[in-house]
């Protein structure tokens, strides 16, 4: 997704001379394939975007995912605003509509958006609290342009190109770690838990979530500890069990992966949710010191499930130079893709990936 000053000043007029029977149009991103969407109360298409209410002066564009559906629906309709569709975007664009700049605050998900407000002639920018949706930006005192990748920005030929050399010094001692700097001096992340608003001849930045320290949960019995980590776990898991074509895990035979698969089955024989398609995908090494394979069998066997096999993929320098070209940025490291093979065949079965490994959010805990 990106805006430019272009693509801001034409939403502008546009919103200033809209009335109830003019289409309002908007063209938000030139980097991809331009989608040009006109969204009206009754006449909802998720897969297209940007979202626009031609009542309200908003536009939306947005990738990621909204996990407490159920809850936002309550509270919006409760505000007298009843949802069309329903659609991930389109409860987001409501929830802005609702409660302004904390709307990110009440939504679990993996997102990241930026929604034009023409009635106040201001870009709202928002990214999830664990970081899991990329966003990057890049502000001069005539633009600002967002992406969901880096080379997306890099398209506009006037943003600066200079390198970080602090930066590149940092990823080459493995301690990349900063969670704003890029490769590029001028061209930033944006932090998780953060949003921008960006308004003529102004930008504010704003933290909408951090951890509190100083929060405890005590219970008297470690029964009671448990109950609620599996309370959390279960919603945590059932949330992301929406996908009509079938969901796949990563199962590596290790402790979280194996209580997610179980989980999943789990609410699926107690009838939680809806039983879509599910298959585990497992990488298969044939070094005994990498073979996970026993543990991985032992974890299918217990549920039924069958295990689908593929190799590691062992990137050679073409690949990462490939890839650097392609991405205009760091490459990934070598154990980062090994895999990628399996991810091919989990898209291939036409299954939505689900990264057991690599991230368990328990917001609700904090």
């Amino acid at each position: 997704m990106q805006f430019d000053h272009a693509a801001l000043h034409a939403a502008e007029q546009a919103c200033a001379g809209f009335d109830e029977q003019e289409e309002f149009r908007l063209v938000l991103d030139r980097v991809a394939p331009s989608i040009d969407r006109t969204y009206r109360p009754h006449d909802i298409d998720a897969r297209r975007q940007p979202l626009v209410d031609e009542q309200t002066g908003l536009a939306l564009t947005m990738d990621g995912r909204v996990d407490n559906r159920d809850e936002l629906t309550a509270l919006l309709e409760r505000q007298g605003l009843r949802l069309a569709g329903g659609t991930d975007a389109e409860i987001v664009l409501r929830a802005y509509q609702c409660w302004g700049e904390e709307a990110p605050a009440k939504i679990l998900g993996d997102f990241a958006f930026a929604l034009w407000d023409g009635r106040k002639r201001q870009l709202f920018c928002a990214r999830d609290v664990a970081s899991v949706q990329p966003f990057f930006y890049y502000c001069d005192d005539r633009s600002f342009i967002c992406a969901s990748e880096l080379h997306q920005i890099l398209v506009d030929p006037d943003v600066p190109r200079e390198p970080d050399e602090r930066v590149i010094g940092m990823y080459l001692t493995g301690m990349l770690l900063d969670p704003v700097t890029t490769l590029y001096r001028d061209i930033r992340k944006l932090e998780g838990g953060c949003s921008i608003t960006v308004r003529p001849g102004k930008i504010d930045r704003r933290r909408y979530f951090d951890i509190d320290s100083a929060k405890r949960i005590r219970y008297r019995t470690d029964a009671e500890y448990a109950e609620h980590f599996e309370a959390v776990l279960g919603e945590a898991v059932r949330c992301r069990l929406r996908n009509i074509d079938g969901v796949a895990a990563e199962l590596s035979g290790g402790l979280d992966s194996s209580l997610v698969v179980g989980t999943v089955q789990r609410l699926f024989r107690e009838g939680v949710t809806p039983a879509p398609r599910f298959e585990t995908f497992s990488i298969k090494f044939d070094d005994p010191q990498a073979d996970e394979r026993g543990f991985i069998e032992d974890a299918a066997a217990l549920w039924g499930l069958k295990t689908n096999w593929s190799p590691p993929f062992f990137a050679k320098f073409a690949d990462f130079l490939a890839d650097i070209r392609r991405y205009r940025s760091f490459t990934a490291r070598p154990n980062s893709v090994m895999d990628t093979l399996m991810h091919r065949a989990i898209r291939e079965r036409g299954l939505q990936v689900g990264g057991i490994d690599e991230r368990l959010l328990f917001r609700e805990l904090l």
